[in-house]
């Protein structure tokens, strides 16, 4: 070890800026406090590491970074991978049940979601798709995936070209600011939506009174839109991003896109 770098760690030491004593840490916080050295040679790791220290891989260049675990009077930063005001939280354990309590969330809503606002008909044949989220997906079929792609996707359309149904994810930036937008055709009918900007054909919708024409209905109920046709599908959307396509049983197996065949069969 140099005379140079035995000096400078004498007055680091002097000052209390390096100490060699154990620091009285309470159990279950994770708070940390972190040195920078411009030299990151063996010398220097073994001599910090015998004073309690570790080697952080948070370094910079050649330059060498050491971190230790730290009573909170000592420092108030979370050490590498903990937050919250006594860093307790382990922040890809919170992370993971976030998403198990979402996904936990998501599916207990699933059975209301398969049948559509007034059907004459409650237990005819059916299946939902829903897109939700940044990139959640649920198909015809209960499949769940992620699909974190920023473009325009057809999100569901008919084998023989009846209707199609296409989702623009490109503005939809965050879970907080996701802003999609819809591009649907049934048979001539030409429909696009954001949010509770809708247009069929060229016409404006007014919310307040909805929109119909030949056979696309669309209305507003609540957070909301609803359309229906009589092609065998239906949609819904909020402002917030949520889609939801229902198929009729006269599109089983006729259907392409994100939301998947509709065979019945969540392996194809």
């Amino acid at each position: 070890m140099g005379a140079d770098f035995r000096k400078v760690l004498a007055f680091l030491i002097a000052i209390g800026a390096v100490t060699a004593q154990e620091n009285i840490i309470e159990p279950g916080l994770h708070f940390c406090e972190s040195i920078t050295l411009q030299s990151c040679s063996q010398d220097n790791i073994n001599t910090f590491v015998a004073l309690g220290w570790t080697l952080d891989d948070g370094g910079i260049g050649s330059f060498c970074q050491f971190v230790r675990n730290v009573d909170a009077s000592v420092a108030n930063e979370c050490c590498r991978g903990w937050q919250g005001p006594n860093c307790d939280v382990n922040i890809e354990e919170a992370e993971a049940q976030r998403r198990a309590d979402e996904y936990r969330e998501f599916n207990n809503i699933l059975k209301s979601l398969e049948v559509s606002y007034n059907d004459p008909d409650p237990d005819r044949k059916l299946a939902t798709c829903i897109n939700y989220g940044r990139f959640h997906y649920r198909t015809f079929d209960g499949y769940n995936y992620n699909f974190p792609g920023r473009c325009r996707y057809t999100l569901a359309k008919s084998s023989d070209g009846n209707w199609e149904i296409k989702i623009d994810t490109t503005q939809c930036t965050s879970q907080t600011d996701c802003q999609k937008s819809l591009d649907m055709k049934f048979a001539s009918i030409v429909v696009t939506a954001n949010g509770f900007d809708v247009t069929v054909n060229g016409e404006a919708m007014d919310r307040n009174v909805g929109i119909n024409v030949n056979t696309v209905k669309v209305e507003v109920l609540g957070d909301w839109v609803y359309l229906e046709t009589n092609l065998g599908v239906r949609v819904k959307w909020d402002a917030s991003g949520n889609v939801y396509v229902t198929a009729m049983a006269e599109n089983e197996g006729k259907t392409l896109g994100l939301c998947g065949t509709y065979t019945n069969n969540i392996e194809d």
